[in-house]
Order: structure tokens, then sequence, then C-alpha cells
């Protein structure tokens, strides 16, 4: 991934340029309004960086003016990446994980604030279900989106998979011009993400 960029380059014959933070792909989205959104994962990356300096780096590489969200802990998603539990699917609606049967846990906790900041900002926030299930994150958030094609996980764990047809029916009303996939990612779950 980091040797990549500099062969492209060379290849297409175009000047490249590096921005100054280290982080992870899972860990960032944005839309074309110039929001971004990570999670403070990002600080640990770049300890050397004040949480100021990291936000001032985007902004003055990208333009981008970055929200940054509590990580979820460890033992619930090992990556701490955004990706696993908001997406944004378009430049005012956004995908946010919900926890049915962890209410009030810290990431149904970060998940609600995270979608109140969000609906804040003015984006239309729909909620999909999450579960934590000995020590495996099921997401609907982790998802694959191109062009008019998304690619939702769908789960055979017992509890997991009572989530599939509210994450399917969620998906489609949020996006009813796309269309909408479940890929099995039962056997793919446990190796922190889907």
């Amino acid at each position: 991934d980091d040797d990549f960029p500099a062969g492209f380059a060379t290849f297409k014959k175009h000047a490249r340029y590096d921005i100054d933070l280290i982080h992870d792909g899972g860990n960032f989205h944005l839309d074309a309004n110039n929001k971004g959104f990570a999670t403070r994962l990002i600080n640990n990356e770049n300890s050397t960086k004040t949480e100021s300096t990291i936000l001032n780096t985007w902004l003055g590489y990208q333009g981008l003016n970055v929200t940054l969200f509590t990580p979820f802990p460890t033992s619930v998603d090992s990556t701490q990446h955004l990706d696993m539990w908001v997406q944004v699917i378009a430049d005012d609606k956004v995908m946010v994980s919900d926890w049915p049967l962890n209410s009030g846990s810290t990431q149904d906790n970060i998940c609600d604030a995270a979608a109140v900041t969000l609906a804040g900002m003015g984006y239309t926030v729909t909620r999909i279900p999450a579960y934590s299930v000995s020590g495996t994150h099921y997401t609907y958030a982790n998802v694959v989106m191109c062009n008019d094609l998304v690619l939702i996980p769908s789960y055979t764990n017992v509890t997991a998979s009572a989530g599939n047809a509210p994450a399917l029916a969620a998906w489609q009303a949020a996006l009813p011009g796309k269309t909408i996939v479940q890929v099995p990612c039962q056997s793919i779950v446990t190796s922190a993400g889907v």
C-alpha cells in the first residue's frame, strides 16, 4: 500500500502528494462537501502529533473539516476503524450502527452520540443493527459500494442473523436507486471485518 503510489505516479507521469499522517483506510470516510470522519485511533497512530495538528493536516492537505469520534473498545472491535459502524453513503446520508442487544453499552453510546452529531451536521441518519457475540463484532456498516451496487454482509450466527432482514431493508430504504446484495460473511467475520 505504501509503495504503490510512487510507482503509479511514475507510470502515469503524475505528481505525487503525501499527507503527513499515518492512518488506516478503514478509519476514514468523506463526502464531497469537504467533511471527513475518523475515530481517534488516528491520534494513537500519530502519537507525536496533537489532535489539532492532525485536523489541520487534513484541512491543509485536502480542505477537509474532519470530525473525530471515540473508537470502540478493542474488546468490541480490534480495528477501532470507523467503517465498522459508520458508512457515508451520499453527501447527505449516513448509516450508523445500533445495538439492539447491547443497549447502554460503550459501543451503543458511541453510536448514539455519533448519530446525533451527524444529524446535527445535516445528514439523514439511518440506523442498522450490530451485534457483539462471543468477542465477534457483527456489523452491517462494513460494506462495499461500487457505482449502483452495494454489497452488504449477511450472517448465519443465530444471534447476528436476526439482523440480516432489517439491515437489508434499511439499506434498500436509504438507497432506493441502488442494487443491494447480501454476501455471506460468516466465514470471515472473525477476521476483524467483512
